[in-house]
Parts: C-alpha cells; structure tokens; sequence
C-alpha cells in the first residue's frame, strides 16, 4: 500500500478494521420481497475512515494506517487517493470486508450488515505494529476508532495505546466491547463512547435508566472516577440528540446539542470525535472547546447524513452548544 503522505499530519487515526461500504436507497423497503435500488453508492467505511472524511470538511488532514487487502482493499485506497485524505495501511493477504448499509427514506430506516473482517496472519500483525512504531512518533495525537477484525484478539488497542504513551501521545479512545474494556488497562487519556456502550462495559448491573436529567448522570458518575484513578482524565458518553455528558476530575457537565431536524445520523458519532481531535491537535488542554466543537459536528451530520455537513453550517452550530454544569 502507497503512503500519500506529503506532510506530517497532525494526528493519526486507527482504523484496524475498514471496509467497501456498499449504500443502497430503498423506498419502502420490506423483508421477503424483491426490490429495485433508487440509488447505490460504494465507497470506503469503517469508523476511522469516516472520521478522516469528516476531519477534511473541518480543514484538517489526519492520516489513516489499519489493515487492507484484496481487491476490496484496492478499492478503499483508490476512494481514499480520490478524497484526498491521507493513508498509510499495512497489506494483508486476506480480502477487506464489505458491509451493507439499507436506506428506507420513506419509512426513516437504516439497516447495516457488517461483516467480520479478514484473518490477519501473525506476521502481517507485526508489519503493523512496526510501521504504528513508525507513524506514531510524527503525530500530537492518535485516535482509537471503530471496531477490530474478529480473529484479532481484543487487547490491540490497549498494546497501541502502550507503544503511543512510549512515545509521549495521547490517545483518544471511540470502541466497543472487549476492544474498549481492554484498552482501558492501558489508560488512554480520553474515551468517548456511547450510553450503550458504557453500561455494557462498565456498568451493567445497573438498570439502565437515563431520561438526560441531572440525577439521572450521577448513578453514571461513579464508574468514570474509577477511571480517573488509575489516570484516564476525560470520559465523554454521547446522548444521540440530547447531547453528551462530560465526567473529568476538576469539572463535569452536560453538553447540550443545538436543536435541528435530523435528517440522517450515520457518521454523527465519528464526526463528532473528528472534531474533538481536530480541536485537540490545536489547542491540547482545552476540552471544552474540543467538546463543543464534537456537538456542534455530529449535530452538523445529522441535518444530513453521510459526512456531507458544510462547513459553514458546523461554525454557526458551534456558537448553539452550551453547558450545565454538574455537581456530584
């Protein structure tokens, strides 16, 4: 795989796990029947991929490394070249998966098939842990995102994150499941997760009860500070439309999104941690201007959908966020 990197970017995003997402456009769309596309569209997906893509509308231009192969591979490097957006991924024999997004504009549906992910080799893995060695010593930064190929045991993240801090990165962590519960071992500064995700890593004895009122975050409370013990310093858990809460050691708050008509939310969550990051890279120890500048970019997708927000629309919802602060 080519490098197109012409400068130094200024973070770096993982995405071990990328694919040809194919799109299509089904007007009433129902089960056991035979339907005809009103439109198709292909192109390369996986979380960190859309988090590049929504990265260039805010003017940066992060790089991206992870795993390819194949022709599917051949596809997500050539949509890549042609966005512009920097890439550096280690081949692989085996073939980038595909997934199957269902759009029912009638009806407001999204159905998604994913697929696993290849098997990657053990020396293909140790390709990449050299060449993440490599990338990550030229980046302020280094962004988690998305999920990771089936046969690859979960602590990956959690040994980037250590070969990261070797090197003095930060590290902002977007995961799930087992890839996020074992990365925490090696305490990235920031995890940004969903309220799903967090109960099912962290907090799954408790009923999960969350109607975006103050009381109802502070039964959240106690499983962030277990992370500020051990180091993390910032756990941000998105609320779809309401906003996100945000748990820190010196300050907690809720960070209410601008109201809008949400047309189509596929790819608010990974614009969102773009704009986190971009606002990172600039400005390191301002978190409430990277948290403002997340709501305002997932809030921006979601009068669109598919990572297509102008940037003209994202300034104007920046000056519409605002916070309440919290106490526990």
């Amino acid at each position: 795989m080519e490098n197109h990197c012409g400068h130094l970017p200024m973070f770096l995003i993982v995405n071990l796990n990328p694919a040809i997402d194919r799109i299509y456009q089904i007007p009433g769309f129902q089960l056991n029947q035979i339907h005809r596309t009103a439109q198709v569209l292909a192109q390369a997906g996986g979380k960190g991929i859309n988090v590049a893509r929504a990265s260039r509308i805010l003017g940066q231009a992060p790089l991206v490394t992870g795993f390819l192969g194949g022709f599917h591979g051949q596809l997500v490097q050539a949509d890549l070249k042609k966005a512009g957006i920097l890439h550096d991924f280690s081949p692989i024999e085996q073939e980038t998966r595909t997934c199957l997004i269902l759009i029912d504009p009638e009806q407001n549906t999204q159905t998604v098939v994913n697929e696993q992910g290849p098997v990657i080799a053990e020396f293909e893995l140790q390709l990449f842990l050299n060449k993440f060695a490599a990338l990550v010593s030229r980046v302020s930064l280094v962004l988690f995102s998305g999920s990771i190929p089936s046969a690859l045991f979960p602590g990956i993240y959690r040994d980037l994150i250590q070969i990261a801090h070797c090197r003095q990165v930060p590290c902002l962590l977007d995961a799930s499941q087992a890839a996020l519960k074992e990365a925490m071992e090696a305490v990235p500064e920031i995890v940004k997760v969903n309220l799903q995700e967090f109960h099912d890593v962290f907090c799954s004895s408790l009923h999960l009860r969350l109607q975006c009122w103050p009381e109802d975050f502070a039964e959240l409370w106690p499983f962030a500070k277990t992370m500020f013990i051990h180091g993390t310093k910032h756990v941000v858990i998105t609320l779809g439309g309401a906003g996100a809460v945000w748990f820190s050691p010196q300050e907690c708050a809720w960070i209410h999104a601008p109201e809008v008509r949400a047309v189509n939310t596929i790819g608010s969550g990974d614009a969102m941690a773009a704009a986190m990051a971009c606002e990172l890279v600039e400005n390191p120890h301002d978190m409430r201007q990277a948290l403002i500048s997340g709501i305002a970019a997932g809030t921006a997708n979601a009068t669109t959908g598919g990572l297509r927000f102008s940037l003209e629309l994202y300034t104007e919802l920046r000056n519409q966020v605002w916070f309440t602060p919290l106490h526990f």
